[in-house]
């Protein structure tokens, strides 16, 4: 089936493939419709000499600007400025090459300056981004094959995640002055949502009567992993929505009532932990450790917290199967030597 491809300049070029090798032809017009009508036209003999001029044409440059169009269309705009950074970053180390010859060896040596940067974890998130990157251009035959296919992610000692005790987070919570900051840690404390979750929380998916809150994507926000979770509220979260009595709009606002943006709660969160040197280590996310460990620790199994959490894999909830010790102690007790 052909398609059109868009080069740097706006012309638009007719992309056949015929006998496993793809041929191009320039419609001479930025016009999108005026090019369609040229789709379906049978390519001719002269179309092979368009191959050279379009492999110039489709450099990784052009390409990025083609998958980030394609990543605003179908993803958040968190993840679109994920993508945008991380393939920014790696065409500066690359330079504009045509996008068919990037080999598996410069992402090796990409790897190896990132590696002198960051920490292996992000290393491994820009290599699966660039993967992704990769991978469409493959599907719409830009390119023959993924030179990210042979490439391994960089080992990751598993971290044991910060969380705060149930006494600091009573001391912490009684510290903060703001209502309006206190009730946004205490409730994600007892609810273990994302920041963007619960920033985006509105009123329409709080049932008081059931005491739980229906999480899940909109217009303006989309959950990671894109799933619908129904979060129970205990007595301390289903106070905090009761005494922010409202019942349209977002659940939390500011200072001044206005709506919050999580960078802003982030910092927040931050300067009082470093105020009352809790931890320096700490931050938003460690609030929903906090959930989790809580949880886990009062004999709550792991696949429990996982649907709680809203992970898609119980892999990542194994981050907290180190507290479970009072239950292994049981379990190990029941061997008996005879």
């Amino acid at each position: 089936m052909p398609t059109l491809v868009k080069d740097r300049s706006g012309i638009f070029f007719v992309v056949y493939t015929v006998n496993g090798k793809r041929i191009w032809k320039s419609s001479k017009t930025k016009n999108k419709n005026e090019a369609a009508k040229l789709m379906w036209q049978k390519p001719t003999a002269e179309c092979w000499e368009q191959q050279q001029v379009i492999q110039t044409a489709l450099s990784i440059k052009l390409c990025r600007e083609q998958y980030l169009a394609y990543v605003e269309t179908n993803f958040s705009p968190k993840t679109y400025r994920i993508y945008t950074d991380f393939t920014k970053r790696f065409i500066e180390f690359i330079g504009d090459i045509p996008a068919e010859s990037v080999t598996t060896l410069q992402l090796e040596q990409y790897k190896v300056k990132r590696s002198k940067e960051v920490t292996a974890v992000s290393i491994n998130t820009e290599l699966r981004c660039i993967k992704a990157f990769f991978n469409a251009l493959m599907k719409w035959e830009i390119i023959h094959k993924n030179p990210c296919l042979k490439l391994s992610p960089l080992k990751v000692i598993p971290k044991i995640p910060e969380y705060l005790t149930p006494q600091n987070l009573s001391i912490l919570s009684e510290s903060i002055q703001e209502r309006w900051l206190k009730n946004i840690v205490v409730f994600t404390a007892m609810t273990g949502l994302r920041l963007g979750e619960v920033v985006h929380l509105d009123w329409n998916d709080v049932n008081l009567e059931q005491r739980t809150i229906l999480v899940h994507s909109n217009s303006d926000f989309q959950v990671k992993g894109g799933g619908i979770r129904t979060v129970p509220l205990n007595d301390t979260a289903l106070s905090v929505l009761l005494e922010i009595k409202a019942d349209k709009g977002t659940v939390f606002k500011g200072q001044k009532g206005g709506s919050v943006k999580g960078n802003y709660v982030s910092r927040r969160f931050r300067e009082e932990i470093r105020k009352h040197k809790q931890g320096s280590k700490l931050h938003f996310h460690s609030l929903r450790h906090t959930f989790a460990s809580l949880l886990v620790k009062n004999g709550v199994s792991l696949y429990q917290v996982q649907k709680l959490l809203g992970h898609t894999t119980p892999r990542v909830t194994q981050i907290y199967a180190h507290l479970q010790n009072d239950e292994m102690h049981s379990l190990v007790d029941k061997i008996i030597m005879c």
